[in-house]
């Protein structure tokens, strides 16, 4: 008897819970929208020398801002797009040498299609060997840990002076 009211009851709450978010789940979809950002600056950096700038650039992701200026390639790996070619210049394998954005000085860790930008936002894609964009990240990783040893030892010092009193 009790396991049948106990799945009685699980019953209902599954479909009251179904009937409550199947009514809600197509006003999200149609309610939700990517506002374009203006006012964007994209930078083109081939690795070479070569930079292009253009100012007054819009669109919502820094993949549609970019192919609003230039053209882009790229390969789609589910709803994720790999840039191959920006501007008609694409990686090189073989160089190691590889198409990566920056958002106002920071690689971006998402997908450029992902990547929603705000007013005023400055893109920069270069064309760089992936050490050069792990340099940035190995410096501010050794800071980090010289941070935590730092701590590391006044929290030991602290342990050390508190054992000293009650001996």
């Amino acid at each position: 008897m009790r396991c049948g009211l106990s799945i009685t009851v699980i019953a209902i709450v599954l479909l009251f819970s179904f009937a409550q978010t199947s009514g809600t789940a197509s006003s999200v979809v149609t309610t939700h929208s990517i506002l374009s950002s203006d006012d964007l600056t994209l930078i083109i950096d081939y690795g070479n020398g070569t930079v292009h700038t253009f100012t007054n650039v819009s669109g919502e992701t820094v993949y549609n801002a970019t192919i609003s200026v230039v053209e882009v390639e790229g390969e789609w790996q589910n709803n994720l797009i790999f840039v191959t070619a920006v501007a008609g210049v694409s990686n090189n394998p073989d160089d190691g040498l590889w198409w990566q954005f920056w958002v106002n000085g920071e690689l971006s860790p998402v997908a450029a299609n992902l990547y929603q930008v705000d007013d005023g936002d400055t893109i920069a894609w270069r064309r760089l060997p992936p050490e050069d964009s792990v340099d940035t990240l190995t410096v501010e990783l050794a800071g980090y840990f010289i941070l935590i040893g730092i701590v590391a030892i006044a929290f030991l010092g602290l342990l050390f002076a508190v054992g000293r009193r009650r001996t």
